[in-house]
């Protein structure tokens, strides 16, 4: 009767502590009618939405006990506020000004939000600037002064700076900060930035339960898939499904030059380099093969995107998202990221990011 009454009483707790809670909002500056919007931006997925009234707003929080990364938005006269919270199945509350987003919102009730709010108060002041900085690199313009060029490269050098400076401040805060979430989180995303020795004495000091969450699991793929294609290497062979629903090999490919564009859907740059390789595709398509592998974890958003683009060549995606061993080994960190590769198979060129004519510059280098 005791075990009996021990395991109602364990299963009735553990109903209790997985129920969803809220997030709920005590707001100003915004309009009874305004809508609140949950996403889940990494798999493109819509959580839960309500309206603010009386300056204040409750939305279901559907989190499991493994916290991660979604955004809080509000809709305001055609202007979008976010923010995003690091948090699991927990109830929080949020404290605001519409003056506020997205930099100095109260966000009280997790232990995962507080620990990444430590980073992220710490990194502000870069961030601020950082935004200005890509604000002015990706406005158009058509000034081919010399004067813009060297504001333009003196606004890049700074923009390496600033990313030096972020860098540097998150490492310290996952060397001090072991065994949270928001440490091997923050972990897996600077891979690259950390000596592989102290990368896997890092890894090691998490216990188990972070080492079994979706973080861990990400580093465990990083480390199986060793070191990263580079300049100079044979490609590495991948399978993935293309648009029609075949599972193809990278390596039926290999013959003729191929350009391997890393892109995800709603990427903004990735969007505007779309014009760039439909020409490409037109004007070289006999001597090049174009395949756009999307990051995309979710199937209908690869596919929404393909609809929008309407591109003419084969696309992948392998539904694993930015964990997968493929956007691993080929050290994707940032979306677009272009890869060239020779008739033999040799990676002879690769960049991130996207610049008008950059794509048809390299092409034109080794394609003529």
């Amino acid at each position: 009767m005791k075990r009996i009454l021990l395991l109602l009483i364990s299963f009735i707790t553990t109903t209790i502590s997985s129920q969803n809670k809220i997030i709920s909002g005590t707001i100003s500056g915004f309009k009874d009618g305004d809508k609140v919007l949950l996403d889940d931006v990494e798999i493109m997925e819509f959580i839960d939405s309500t309206y603010v009234k009386n300056g204040k707003f409750v939305l279901r929080n559907k989190q499991t006990d493994v916290p991660k990364t979604i955004y809080l938005t509000i809709k305001s006269e055609k202007e979008f506020y976010s923010v995003p919270l690091f948090i699991a199945n927990e109830n929080v509350i949020i404290n605001a000004d519409k003056k506020d987003f997205p930099y100095n919102v109260k966000v009280s009730g997790s232990i995962h939000h507080d620990k990444m709010s430590i980073l992220n108060n710490k990194t502000k002041i870069y961030n601020i600037e950082r935004n200005e900085v890509v604000a002015f690199l990706r406005k158009p313009t058509t000034d081919s002064s010399v004067a813009y060029k060297t504001l333009r490269k003196a606004k890049v050098d700074r923009l390496h700076a600033i990313n030096k400076a972020t860098d540097s401040i998150k490492k310290d805060f996952i060397r001090t900060n072991l065994n949270t979430f928001a440490a091997i989180c923050e972990l897996f995303y600077l891979r690259e930035d950390f000596d592989k020795n102290e990368f896997n004495k890092l890894y090691s000091s998490f216990d188990t339960k972070y080492k079994n969450s979706i973080y861990g699991e990400r580093i465990v793929s990083y480390l199986k898939v060793g070191d990263q294609i580079k300049n100079g290497d044979l490609f590495s062979d991948f399978e993935a499904k293309d648009q029609f629903g075949k599972t193809r090999k990278f390596s039926e490919f290999i013959g003729k030059y191929i350009l391997l564009d890393f892109t995800e859907t709603y990427c903004r740059p990735c969007v505007q380099s779309v014009k760039e390789i439909k020409e490409v595709f037109e004007s070289k398509g006999e001597k090049l093969t174009i395949i756009s592998f999307y990051a995309d974890k979710s199937e209908l958003i690869w596919k929404n995107g393909l609809q929008r683009d309407q591109p003419g060549w084969i696309t992948l995606n392998d539904g694993k998202g930015p964990g997968g061993e493929t956007l691993l080994k080929y050290g994707v960190s940032g979306y677009p990221t272009f890869f060239l590769i020779d008739p033999d198979g040799k990676i002879v060129e690769n960049f991130f990011g996207y610049e008008n004519q950059k794509i048809k510059t390299m092409i034109q280098n080794h394609i003529k």
